[in-house]
């Protein structure tokens, strides 16, 4: 099994290899964890699960043997050549691509579930990426930092950010569960979680990418006002009407905003 301490070890040995700090590679070695992963997924017949950074292909396997509907996204070339070794008979198909630089439309007719033990580095960016999506996902699983995760479950304060908003608007998010620490190689500081982000499959995908932008010109300098923020991108007379006509006081600041108050002012603009 893929998924356990001595493969990892070995394999790293055998290959001679080391885990890149630039990729922010930690190996999953809890086969409860990865089992639990899996199953949260509840891969169906149409199902296609996208896998990003799978790494050694600890997920990877379990997810082979559900499906052959199965992609990986995975950045570093050594992991791809164990990767293309390791499942060479298999259908799954690996690239050795950037994810967050990958056209997404590819995927729009399918029924896609996304999985990822998330780098830490980047979390916000695969989040967003699959949040904007030019479609609406089933769902995204992911693991990151515990202390990330309490920041995106928070309502206000200097914690409430763009991502708390843009998550508000797209689904629901929901913890699955704590992982510690020791359940990887190597053993970051900090433990972990699970998390499962189940798509509304109502929104707006168009809508998605609008409010992500205007997110991030609103909460550009947390400590400007709404007004302030605003003008430098769309000019002084421009925001003016543009908050009237959302009924908007543009002294307020980004954080004070409601998702509701975000999605009128894309409304009216």
């Amino acid at each position: 099994m893929i998924c356990s301490k001595e493969y990892v070890l070995k394999t790293l040995k055998q290959k001679a290899m080391r885990p890149k700090k630039v990729f922010s590679q930690n190996f999953l070695i809890d086969s409860n964890v990865a089992q639990k992963i899996i199953d949260n997924l509840e891969i169906a017949e149409n199902d296609t699960i996208v896998e990003i950074g799978p790494g050694l292909g600890a997920l990877s396997e379990l997810l082979i043997s559900k499906t052959d509907k199965v992609i990986l996204y995975e950045i570093d070339k050594d992991m791809v050549n164990h990767l293309n070794e390791v499942f060479k008979d298999t259908a799954i198909v690996i690239k050795n691509q950037d994810f967050l630089k990958e056209d997404l439309l590819a995927f729009k007719d399918m029924k896609v579930k996304f999985v990822s033990n998330v780098p830490y580095n980047i979390t916000s960016p695969i989040i967003e990426k699959i949040a904007c999506a030019p479609f609406r996902p089933v769902l995204f699983e992911f693991m990151i930092q515990k202390e990330v995760y309490e920041r995106l479950k928070a309502k206000d304060g200097k914690d409430y950010g763009p991502l708390n908003i843009l998550i508000e608007y797209i689904g629901k998010l929901e913890l699955v569960s704590k992982v510690n620490h020791e359940a990887y190689i190597p053993s970051p500081h900090v433990d972990s979680v699970v998390l499962l982000l189940k798509f509304n499959q109502e929104y707006d995908p168009n809508v998605a990418e609008e409010l992500k932008d205007l997110l991030k010109k609103s909460f550009a300098m947390r400590r400007k006002t709404l007004f302030n923020n605003l003008k430098v991108y769309f000019g002084k007379e421009y925001t003016e009407a543009w908050l009237a006509r959302a009924k908007l006081n543009g002294t307020i600041r980004a954080e004070e905003l409601t998702l509701k108050d975000y999605l009128k002012l894309i409304e009216v603009k």
